[in-house]
Order: structure tokens, then C-alpha cells, then sequence
């Protein structure tokens, strides 16, 4: 293979390499990112220079192969993730999802409009496992705190154990990484705060500074 050859099939490759990692990269993040754009570049790219060499042999078809996954990578696994979820959920029986009234629900795919809300300073979310034998006097507490709140501010609802994987995926890394129950203050996107749900106590005080609670009526 010629020189010319050589360093088209090596650009490929290159090319293609870094794709992939861009994939990787991406691959934890839910929302559209523009790291899958550039890793479908990255193959496009990869692809028409692939094209340019000559003398094809099975080094050449290999890093054209890859570059059309590169390519494809983010619609196919999407695709695979929603199949994933759908099998999840396709045997169970369904049921309505009951919480207390004083709460606001959170549906699935919102999370993200809402944690980046610039319309306040702050929002409060409650994520939960959906343990309610765990969680019932936490709630309690909650729940008396925004009835005895001066400022009027909700607590959204958030149950972990029901949404997709990588909306999970994104809470776990941005506010709850452990996955257990928390109450967290989230400001523009940014986790502000947070608290567990297991530890009564510091659940009150948290309550007390963000609700700004009163005396119990």
C-alpha cells in the first residue's frame, strides 16, 4: 500500500478511534448532546476519507464498517434503551401511581426542564425509591412542613424506581448518587443541597431553612 494510501486509512482509523470515545463520552448523558454530533462527523469523516484510498483491503472495509456504526450510534442505542424499558415494564401489572396530594409529581422526561428552571431560585425535589415503608414518616414530615410553609413552595415528587434508565442515570450523577431517598435543593441546574430522608432530624432542619416552616397550625 502506498504512502498516500497509508495515511488516508490511518486518518480513517484516527478518526474513527476518536468517535468512538466521543460515544463513550456521551453515552451516560440523556439529553441530546453535542458530542454525538461530533461523533457522527467524527464517522462521516472517517468514512469519506476511507473512500479515498485506493487499494481497499480488509484494514479499509473494517474502518469503513466502523465508521457507518460511529454514525448510527446514537439513534441505535436509543433505540435499544427505549426496547429495554418497554420489556421492563411489559409483564407488570399496571397500577397508579398514589402519592399525597401535597406533593408534585414529576412525569417522566420533565426532570430536566424542571432542574433547569431559571423562573425561581430554587426548586426542592423529593426523590424517593418508592419504598413507602422506609419513607412514611419522613413523608410525614414533608408534609406537615408544607403545610406550615410561609414562602409557598413545592416539593416535587420524583420516584427513581419508575423512570427510564438514563433519566436515572442523570439524577444519580447530578443529585442523588447513592440512589436512596433524598430531598434536594437544586438552583439553575446545580444540586444546592441536599438531605437524606433516613436522618429525621437534619430532614426538619432542611425543611425549616427552605420552606421557611412556622409554628404547626
Amino acid at each position: 500500500m502506498c504512502n498516500k494510501n497509508m495515511k488516508f486509512l490511518i486518518g480513517s482509523i484516527v478518526l474513527n478511534i476518536l468517535g468512538l470515545v466521543l460515544i463513550f463520552l456521551a453515552l451516560p448523558i440523556e439529553k441530546l448532546s453535542v458530542l454525538w454530533f461530533i461523533s457522527f462527523l467524527c464517522g462521516l469523516a472517517a468514512f469519506i476519507v476511507g473512500l479515498y484510498v485506493s487499494e481497499k483491503k480488509i484494514p479499509t472495509y473494517l474502518s469503513l464498517f466502523i465508521a457507518v456504526v460511529v454514525m448510527i450510534a446514537f439513534p441505535l442505542t436509543e433505540h435499544i434503551n427505549m426496547e429495554m424499558v418497554e420489556k421492563k415494564y411489559k409483564n407488570q401489572k399496571v397500577e397508579t401511581l398514589v402519592i399525597p396530594s401535597e406533593f408534585t409529581p414529576v412525569k417522566k422526561g420533565h426532570i430536566y426542564d424542571l432542574v433547569n428552571t431559571t423562573d425561581s431560585k430554587y426548586v426542592l425535589v423529593y426523590f424517593t425509591i418508592g419504598d413507602k415503608k422506609v419513607n412514611s414518616k419522613a413523608e410525614k414530615i414533608i408534609i406537615s412542613a408544607l403545610a406550615n410553609s410561609k414562602n409557598n413552595k413545592r416539593i416535587y415528587y420524583y420516584d427513581i424506581s419508575r423512570m427510564p434508565t438514563r433519566e436515572v442515570s442523570y439524577v444519580k450523577r447530578h443529585f442523588v448518587p447513592e440512589g436512596n431517598s433524598y430531598v434536594a435543593k437544586i438552583k439553575k441546574g446545580v444540586l444546592a443541597g441536599r438531605v437524606s430522608v433516613k436522618n429525621l432530624k437534619e430532614l426538619r432542619e432542611f425543611l425549616k431553612r427552605n420552606l421557611k416552616v412556622g409554628k404547626s397550625k
